[in-house]
């Protein structure tokens, strides 16, 4: 019996070792793409507890970055405040670039205007997208964000808040 044993623990062993050496399999996988041409865009992170004094408060801690791989032609930066005031009341009504306050029923008098280093210079803030940076294709451009306010005396106090919209497009 101890050599029946001792022959199918061989053969075990055997077919054990046999099954390591050339038993393994392998396959391959393919892999294509297409580079298509796209654009970067980050904006400038928000701008919190921003105290406002009388006269004009600037902000320049903040950076936007713009790019693209297009292989010629530019990519433009614009800027709008975008908000739906539909339901606002009072000077926020038509307040589009216009600081208003959290009940969105009054606005500070003066748009905010931002400039983009190297760009178009200081852009007033309004409903429509404005032109603030432009980029030759291809490339990327980390640039200054500067915000502007002007506060006046006959300001309403309190909080205030505006949301500012960053749109880019290839222009061939």
């Amino acid at each position: 019996m101890s050599k029946i044993l001792k022959s199918f623990g061989l053969a075990a062993l055997l077919v054990a070792l046999l099954a390591g050496t050339g038993m393994a399999d392998s396959d391959t996988t393919a892999i294509d793409g297409t580079v298509t041409q796209s654009m970067e865009l980050t904006v400038p992170t928000a701008i919190t507890g921003w105290t406002l004094n009388l006269g004009t408060n600037t902000d320049a801690t903040k950076s936007v970055t713009v790019g693209s791989n297009a292989a010629s032609g530019t990519t433009t930066l614009k800027v709008a405040d975008k908000r739906d005031l539909s339901g606002a009341t009072g000077g926020a009504q038509n307040a589009n670039g216009f600081m208003t306050n959290t009940g969105k029923t009054d606005a500070l008098d003066n748009a905010l205007k931002l400039t983009v280093a190297d760009g178009a210079g200081q852009v007033t803030l309004d409903g429509t997208d404005t032109l603030a940076f432009t980029l030759t294709n291809p490339g990327t451009a980390t640039k200054t964000v500067t915000f502007s306010q002007l506060v006046e005396a006959d300001d309403p106090l309190g909080a205030h808040d505006i949301v500012v919209t960053f749109t880019t497009a290839h222009v061939a």
